[in-house]
This record gives structure tokens, C-alpha cells and sequence, in this order.
């Protein structure tokens, strides 16, 4: 079968502008069913499913809710139809998965995914579809369809593949298709038995005209012949996996504390995790506590880095004067000290008003407490050896604060 360029670069996550790696599983999923769907002849569906998931956004995963449905299609509030596909089959997205040298193999939903997509993307092209005749009608007919046309396609490419020359690409072509034949038969006796049970639930009219008895019958043919064919006498080795890349982890390589003493009108006090400062003029005070919990020695790049923060007024008296302090955690470059800022990556707060704090003498009130949450994921880096620093800045007129700077460095 012909792969078509464009489409294997999208199925395979290769793309012009960076080698950035797909780790999502639900991405993955994807690609595993729109190459089944084009290594059985369906490439104009397997195009529109990688652009529906990764450009228009109208795929997603979860739980089914109707019994027996592997996916359901509707429309969102600006009527636009989307597809939900059972978590079912996201064990396709695993890396083990992919790249097996059995993709079809016995454990392998790819086949009966391939087909509950095609069956989905008619009741994506209708309009308020359900399960009633009206829908499912031309979906199962499509269903019916395309199992005929594929093991049309897998008898020609059976009989062809015997007339190869003994070897080890003929004895991977001959599994490929025996494992092929064998999931195209039991999806045949399956989509066989839920036209039948549809039926009698009234979901599809009475009558309806499928292939399916024929296409049955040709399959269990062709199961019979792939059956009886061994491996011939050179036993193919295993398709070999790329070599894993080596793991990754920011590392905290320093840890440096900015707590110089101000002195004149300015205090400051304590020390990693609750900074305090105070300032005083005449019978004016104004004193504030900043507090942080300190980041992990190692942050892997699964981690969600969790920072709950504080700042509490603890002294606050006169009117006479005005002064004002600041409080904030952020990600920089490594060589940015508290009190500067080169390339600011905010954390996202479960408060109104970010990640920082804004708090003033003459109005005397604390903020929140607040959490702090970033994907490392997220994080600039993707070579060992990046550097990134995590900063602490507490502000009254003098800053003080702490830099935790981090490499990226492949761990075990």
C-alpha cells in the first residue's frame, strides 16, 4: 500500500518547525488508530481524524455513558459536532505499543478503534445525531462498507505476499497479515452482533441491506488460509525500538540566599520559607511576612511544582507616611537575581489577582493564601545541561528574597 508523505509525517509527529517530542498519550492513541486506518485503505479518513485531533480540536477521550458505545458524537454550544472516544483504547498510546513489532497483534484494539472512528465520522457530518434509525442507519451501512472493502484488500494482499522470496521481510509481511485477518475476522463477528442486537432495540430499521454475511464468509475463508501458514524457516527478529532517550530532570544545583541586612529605616528577618520585613519612620510602622514552601531537590519532567504562598501584614500603625511591599515566586533565567527581572514564567494561582501580592501601610490588609501550580512540562529546556533559576523576591523599599537555580541533567 502506498503511504502517502504528508500523512505519514503527521502520523509519525514529525513536523518543519522543531523535533519537539509527543509524550501525550491521548496524541499517540491518535496516530496509532489513523495508521491503522490508513494501512487498511482508508487514508482520506485517517487525514481528517490527525486534523480534527491536533488542528480543529474536536476529539477528545473519556467515558462513554451509553452501554455498549465506544464513542458518541455531540454537538458543542456553537453547534459544532465533536467525538468522544472511550479511554478504552488509549492503551494504544502507549510507547510499548507503538513500537511492537506486532501493532496488530492479539492484544491489539487497533482494529476495532480504526472502525468505531470511521462509524463516528458519519454521525459527525449529521445534525443532532442519536441512536435511532434516522443516524445509525447510514453509519452501520458505512461500517458495512468499509469491512467488506478491507478484507477485499487483505485477500489481495495475501496472495500476493506468497509469491515473495522466502526471507525475513516475507515472514514479517505474512505475520502482519495472519494478525490483520485475525482482528478483521472477530470485528466482522462482532459488528454482526451488534447489528443484530441494534436491530432488535429498534436502533437500526429492520431490513437493512449489509455485506456483512458475505464479508463474513470471505473472511473466515482467508482466516483459514493465513491460519495454516506458518513462519517460514528464517525467523524474523524483532523489529527494532529506537534507543530510549536518556531521562531527564531539573536538578537543583545551588541554592542562594539575598538577605543582605539594609539597616537605616529598614529590618530584615528570617530565612528560607518566611522572609519579614519592617520599616519605621517617626511613630509609622509597617511590617509584612512573606512565606513560601521551598521547591524539590529534583522536579521531574511529569511534575506539577506546587508552591503555596502567603503575605501577612504583622505591623501596621500610623498614618503620617506611605510605604508599600511586594511579594512574588517565578521561573527566570539562571543569572536573575531577586529584584530583576529577565524572562518572567509565572505560576498560575488559585487566587483572583496572580501569583503575587500587593499590600500597602495605609490600607493594612494580607493577602490570601495562595497556591502556585506550573507543568514542568512547560519549563524553557530540552537538553541536558539547560539551567533555570526559581525566584523568591519580597519587596519594601529593599528586596530580599532567594534563587534555587536548577539544571537539566539525565537521571535514572
Amino acid at each position: 500500500m502506498r503511504f502517502q508523505t504528508l500523512l505519514l509525517a503527521m502520523i509519525l509527529g514529525f513536523s518543519a518547525v522543531a523535533n519537539s517530542p509527543i509524550t501525550a498519550r491521548e496524541d499517540q492513541t491518535i496516530r496509532a488508530i489513523a495508521r491503522t486506518l490508513d494501512r487498511l485503505g482508508e487514508t482520506k479518513v485517517a487525514k481528517r481524524l490527525i486534523a480534527d485531533h491536533f488542528e480543529r480540536k474536536r476529539i477528545s477521550f473519556g467515558e462513554i455513558t451509553k452501554e455498549g458505545e465506544m464513542a458518541e458524537t455531540s454537538a458543542d454550544k456553537w453547534g459544532t459536532n465533536r467525538m468522544k472516544i472511550t479511554n478504552l483504547y488509549l492503551p494504544l498510546g502507549d510507547s510499548s505499543a507503538l513500537n511492537q513489532s506486532r501493532p496488530y497483534g492479539p492484544q491489539s484494539t487497533a482494529v476495532p478503534a480504526a472502525l468505531t472512528v470511521l462509524h463516528e465520522y458519519v454521525h459527525m457530518a449529521q445534525v443532532s445525531p442519536d441512536q435511532v434509525p434516522k443516524y445509525e442507519d447510514a453509519a452501520y451501512t458505512a461500517s458495512d462498507a468499509a469491512l467488506s472493502r478491507w478484507v477485499k484488500t487483505l485477500q489481495k494482499e495475501w496472495d500476493a505476499a506468497q509469491s515473495m522470496t522466502p526471507g525475513i521481510l516475507k515472514d514479517r509481511k505474512i505475520q502482519e497479515l495472519k494478525d490483520l485477518i485475525s482482528a478483521v475476522n472477530t470485528e466482522s463477528g462482532s459488528f454482526y452482533d451488534n447489528w443484530k442486537q441494534s436491530e432488535k432495540n429498534r436502533v437500526v430499521n429492520y431490513g437493512l441491506k449489509l455485506k456483512i454475511n458475505d464479508t463474513i464468509a470471505a473472511c473466515r475463508k482467508l482466516h483459514a488460509q493465513a491460519k495454516n501458514v506458518k513462519i517460514g524457516g528464517t525467523v524474523a527478529p524483532p523489529i527494532p525500538t529506537p534507543t530510549a532517550k536518556p531521562k531527564l530532570a531539573w536538578v537543583r544545583i545551588e541554592k542562594k540566599p539575598f538577605m543582605d541586612q539594609p539597616g537605616g529605616n529598614y529590618v530584615l528577618s528570617g530565612g528560607e520559607g518566611a522572609i519579614t520585613w519592617n520599616w519605621s519612620l517617626n511613630n509609622d510602622a509597617f511590617g509584612f511576612t512573606s512565606t513560601w514552601t521551598i521547591p524539590p531537590d529534583t522536579i521531574q519532567l511529569t511534575d506539577t511544582i506546587k508552591i503555596d504562598v502567603t503575605c501577612t501584614v504583622t505591623t501596621n500603625r500610623g498614618n503620617d507616611y506611605s510605604a508599600n511591599g511586594t511579594f512574588d515566586v517565578w521561573f527566570d533565567r539562571p543569572d536573575i537575581a531577586p529584584g530583576f527581572v529577565g524572562n518572567y514564567i509565572g505560576l498560575k494561582s488559585d487566587q483572583p489577582g496572580g501569583s503575587g501580592y500587593t499590600i500597602s501601610h495605609r490600607d493594612g490588609k494580607s493577602g490570601p493564601k495562595k497556591t502556585l501550580t506550573i507543568a514542568a512540562s512547560s519549563l524553557p529546556g530540552s537538553v541536558a545541561g539547560s539551567k533555570i533559576s526559581f525566584l523568591v523576591a519580597a519587596y519594601i523599599g529593599r528586596v530580599a528574597g532567594y534563587r534555587y537555580t536548577y539544571e537539566l541533567q539525565e537521571v535514572k
